[in-house]
């Protein structure tokens, strides 16, 4: 019997490549040579090759082997040494700069915002200071008619020069990353459009500027001219993958119902595309060979116009080889196709290898060409398909299964990065899918014929208007039903190697070896995840303050287990820090329970994303000042705390909150005096906010919302004895939310500021700051830090972020 290795020649180089990736980046993702890696890297590949030559036999020969992919690998991986005068040298310098460049990227352009990529050239500090500079950052500004930036224009961009943000939040996106994978090494936020410069333009490529990009633009124009708004941006999605002008809502709905990959450019539509091209060519009578090549060429320019995304990329290799395979007669191994084309994008790119969409679709591919099969021979040995089966069952059974396999190969790796299980995408997809393709082959009609008739274009796109709505429609049906997805946030690196350990086993399951030991490999791996779960561990309290821009949250998960959640953040159409700060941190953590919900006071900041948790946690508690306030947001939050009948309380000086033997929250403010349940305060509502200690065992921590002087004044008066370890300074760090007898009385190690980077209010006071570090106290800001986080034990605080 031949081995997997000589069927599947590629799997092996593969799976060492990939492996080499990972150690390289896990152990040193900046590795200095004396010179060059690639010089390096190059001789020792030559060298090895010539070893395997002769050893090919042997072990050396595998050692050789290992050891040539390593280093190719290694002289492929970015090495990081930047030249003198590189743009990340002048990032975060605190003042505005003038900075010169090109345009080299198309940008992306919708109602709100523009967003491009410039490869600078000199960065200008002073009339008497300009300096050279070299690689690329990206730009953000608010979309104007007046100022549209285009591939290849020279322009200038006046504003901060900052580096790209990396995970705000435990677990969050980490922008970062994101940009030092696309080579972006710094961010300019324009703000208003009048701050950029087009100052001329210069040809970088007349392939993509002449004909890739226009033939692009006219589809998404010709789409905005022959459908609505909503419909265009879908036809624009499907065909050129240009995402800009979706809605969140909808970009919802597609996710949640599993069919997200329908609305990028994915494997699908370049496998429809190669297949509709070369219909067409058939239909025209062209030779086999010259409809082959044809083809080939037309996939490679479909490619280039989606940008060369490694999913595009890795389906246009995968059809390239097999249709080229047809030309030689020769039947083209899929999983070696897919080997190879993933081989081919990693040594183009080795950082690739973390790109989530070449990763989906890879699994899916895979599950298609392993698991189907099997599904399938499953179904035919119950009799479930069989050749009396109408076609139309048989369409929809065989849809099915292969929307299961791929959901199979791809659901833990979904879990992983989305956060969530789509339940009906099984079904959700044979309907999508089929509609979806309708719609790409009407869109390329529609351009393909709107390029000399426009009025041909608009019967087109009137038959895709009615398909568009329809698939919509589907999604948004699938996400309404109480069974169309489930949270999972608890998918870590050990669940997913056992997941995928599972399926091997199941896949080789008819071979003795494995039928022999696969029992014994399952309870040895159930046996490590039990005692690792039950290592005895020592207990602790986490504080979480949360970084929700300008507005304040805080997640305190007690040793108990138990939780309380105090602010929430802000909320707007536009983002709520409930739904996409607060609620996916506790989600992360497994907490689908809050035991207490505390909101200082009803100003927006504060309780905005408190909606979100009330709607989608089991709120047991919630307790707020009781302070009258006419705002939309807190009738909202009012109304469905009664109608989901949850415990609500009104918390004032004095009261004492139990949450155990060990933790209780002590409330210093607001009296009687500084509260009105049914007009407005007589101070500033800030005064009204909740001012308590939270003790746990020796531990002191002091949260105090956006109270001000007078608040402080009245304690001070009162002989109240405030001290803590740790303080969550008033009033995002304001000149009036600290007093100099709050800091003499406090003395805490620790101060938080939750403010937003660059806020127009100016926070937090620089003398406020100074104030408190002069006492000793080390400041510690979400506007720079992102989430702060610190370990309790009763006794002693360790600062964990």
């Amino acid at each position: 019997m031949r081995s997997d290795t000589s069927v599947y020649p590629a799997l092996k180089l593969t799976i060492l490549y990939i492996v080499s990736i990972l150690i390289l980046d896990a152990v040193s993702p900046e590795i200095h040579w004396p010179i060059n890696n690639a010089i390096v890297s190059s001789l020792v590949v030559l060298t090895g090759i010539v070893l395997y030559w002769r050893f090919q036999n042997h072990f050396w020969g595998l050692f050789v082997q290992v050891t040539v992919v390593f280093f190719l690998v290694l002289g492929r991986m970015p090495d990081n040494q930047f030249q003198a005068h590189h743009v990340s040298s002048y990032l975060d310098l605190n003042q505005k700069v003038l900075v010169h460049g090109t345009v080299v990227n198309d940008p992306q352009i919708n109602t709100q915002r523009t967003r491009f990529a410039v490869e600078t050239d000199s960065v200008v500090f002073t009339r008497n200071l300009i300096l050279p500079s070299s690689g690329k950052i990206q730009v953000v500004c608010f979309t104007d008619s007046t100022v549209r930036p285009a591939y290849g224009d020279r322009i200038s961009i006046w504003g901060y020069l900052r580096s790209p943000r990396g995970s705000r939040n435990p677990g969050e996106f980490d922008f970062a990353a994101y940009a030092a994978y696309h080579g972006l090494y710094g961010v300019m936020y324009a703000g208003d459009a009048a701050n950029i410069r087009i100052e001329g333009h210069t040809s970088l490529n007349p392939v993509t500027e002449f004909f890739i990009l226009p033939i692009k633009h006219f589809i998404i124009e010709l789409n905005e001219k022959t459908l609505p708004p909503l419909h265009a941006a879908i036809a624009s999605g499907l065909i050129v993958g240009d995402r800009s002008d979706i809605p969140q809502e909808i970009l919802n709905a597609f996710s949640y119902s599993g069919a997200i990959h329908i609305l990028s450019i994915s494997g699908l539509h370049v496998v429809f595309i190669s297949l509709l091209i070369l219909g067409l060519f058939s239909v025209l009578r062209v030779p086999y060979a010259w409809r082959i090549i044809l083809t080939l060429i037309s996939l490679f320019l479909y490619v280039w116009i989606a940008d060369f995304v490694p999913p595009a990329v890795r389906a246009g290799i995968m059809t390239g080889v097999v249709l080229f395979g047809t030309l030689l007669e020769r039947r083209t191994n899929i999983i070696n196709s897919l080997c190879v084309s993933l081989l081919i994008i990693l040594f183009w790119d080795p950082l690739a290898i973390f790109d989530i969409g070449l990763q989906l679709s890879f699994l899916a591919v895979l599950s298609l060409v392993i698991i189907y099969p099997r599904l399938e021979a499953w179904c035919k040995k119950r009799r479930i398909l069989t050749e009396r089966t109408p076609a139309v069952l048989r369409w929809v059974i065989m849809g099915l299964l292969v929307s299961v396999a791929a959901q199979i190969g791809t659901l833990p790796f979904t879990a992983y990065y989305f956060y969530k299980i789509p339940l009906t995408a099984l079904i959700a997809n044979v309907f999508i899918s089929p509609i979806s393709s309708a719609v790409m082959a009407l869109g390329f009609l529609s351009a393909i014929v709107g390029s000399f008739s426009f009025t041909l274009a608009q019967w087109y796109a009137h038959l895709n208007d009615y398909l568009i709505g329809l698939m919509i429609a589907t999604a948004r049906f699938s996400v309404k039903l109480p069974f169309a997805y489930t949270q999972f946030y608890r998918m870590d690196m050990i669940v997913l190697s056992v997941y995928y350990l599972l399926l091997a086993v199941w896949f080789f399951w008819d071979r003795k070896l494995v039928r022999r030991w696969a029992v014994w490999v399952v309870i040895a791996a159930l046996s490590v995840g039990v005692i690792f779960q039950n290592i005895p561990t020592s207990k602790k309290t986490v504080i979480t303050f949360l970084d929700v821009g300008q507005g304040d949250a805080c997640v305190v998960h007690l040793d108990d287990g138990r939780t309380i959640v105090i602010d929430a953040g802000d909320q707007d159409p536009q983002f709520d820090y409930g739904e996409r700060v607060v609620a996916p941190y506790l989600w992360k953590q497994g907490i689908t329970s809050i035991d207490a919900l505390i909101l200082s006071h009803p100003h927006d900041d504060h309780i905005g994303g408190a909606g979100f948790l009330l709607n989608y946690f089991n709120v047991k508690r919630v307790f707020d000042p009781g302070q009258y306030y006419p705002s939309a947001i807190y009738k909202n939050i009012l109304n469905t705390i009664a109608e989901k009948s949850i415990d609500y309380q009104v918390l004032q000086k004095d009261r004492v909150v139990t949450f155990g033997p060990e933790t209780r929250i002590r409330i210093l403010h607001p009296g009687v005096s500084f509260v009105r349940s049914d007009e407005p305060p007589p101070y500033d509502i800030n005064n009204t906010s909740l001012v308590f200690v939270l003790e746990y065992g020796e531990n002191r921590i002091l949260f105090s919302g956006d109270a001000e002087t007078e608040t402080w004044d009245a304690l001070s008066d009162s002989g109240m004895v405030i001290k803590a370890d740790i303080v969550k300074i008033a009033h995002h760090g304001s000149s009036n939310g600290t007093t100099a007898k709050l800091i003499q009385a406090a003395s805490p190690a620790y101060a938080v500021i939750s403010c937003g980077e660059g806020n127009k209010f100016g926070h937090p006071d620089l003398e406020t700051v100074n104030a408190w570090r002069n006492a000793g106290t080390q400041i510690l800001r979400t506007d720079q830090w992102g989430a702060v986080q610190f370990w309790l034990d009763g006794k002693s605080i360790q600062r964990t972020r």
